[in-house]
C-alpha cells in the first residue's frame, strides 16, 4: 500500500514488480488483482511464482493451474512479463525454466559461494533446507549444487530476465 501511494504520482517511471506464493489458478488471478489494487496500477511490468521449491511443487504448477493463470494476465496485457523464483534447488528451476515460457527468473546468485557447501547438497545448515535456524554447518570448499551452474545457463539460454538475490548470503 505504502509504494502505492508513491506510486501514484510516479506513473511510468517505475518498474513494478511481484511475487505470488498462490498456486491455484483463482488465486493466482485474485492475488493479482490485490496487488493492483495496493500498488494503485493498471498493470504490473512482472509477476512471478515465488518460491519455487522441488519437483513436486513444479509438477502442481500445470495441474493447479498456476503457469496458465500467468499467461492470462500476460495476455490480457495485465502483467507486461511472468516468471519464477527460486533459492532452494537449481535443478527444479531448470526443469521449470526448460518447461514454461518465462520471460525471467529470480534466482539465488552468490559469486563467493558458487559449487560450494558444507555438506554438498547445496545447504547451510544441520537438518536441510528446512532448518532455518539449526545450528551452520562448517563453511569449507566443496562440490554442491549451484544455481550457476545448473540453471542459470538454462535462461540464458532461452534468453530469458535474469534477476539476482542472495548476491551476498551466507557471510
Amino acid at each position: 500500500s505504502w509504494v502505492g501511494e508513491a506510486n501514484k504520482s510516479r506513473g511510468k517511471e517505475v518498474i513494478l514488480a511481484t511475487k505470488t506464493s498462490a498456486r491455484a489458478y483463482d488465486d493466482v488471478l485474485a492475488r493479482c488483482d490485490a496487488s493492483l489494487k495496493r500498488l494503485q496500477a493498471d498493470y504490473l511490468d512482472v509477476l512471478h511464482i515465488h518460491g519455487l521449491n522441488y519437483d513436486d511443487e513444479l509438477d502442481g504448477l500445470e495441474s493447479l493451474g498456476t503457469v496458465r493463470a500467468l499467461r492470462r494476465v500476460r495476455d490480457q496485457k495485465i502483467v507486461r512479463f511472468i516468471g519464477v523464483t527460486s533459492h532452494t534447488d537449481p535443478a527444479t528451476l531448470a526443469k521449470a525454466l526448460d518447461r514454461y515460457d518465462f520471460d525471467c527468473t529470480q534466482m539465488a546468485l552468490n559469486a563467493g559461494l558458487q559449487g560450494r557447501s558444507p555438506d554438498k547438497q547445496g545447504y547451510w545448515k544441520k537438518g536441510g533446507n528446512n532448518d532455518f535456524f539449526g545450528e551452520a554447518i562448517p563453511a569449507k570448499p566443496s562440490p554442491g549444487s549451484s544455481f550457476q551452474e545448473i540453471a542459470l545457463g538454462v535462461a540464458v539460454r532461452k534468453g530469458m530476465g535474469v534477476i539476482a538475490m542472495k548476491v551476498t548470503g551466507q557471510d
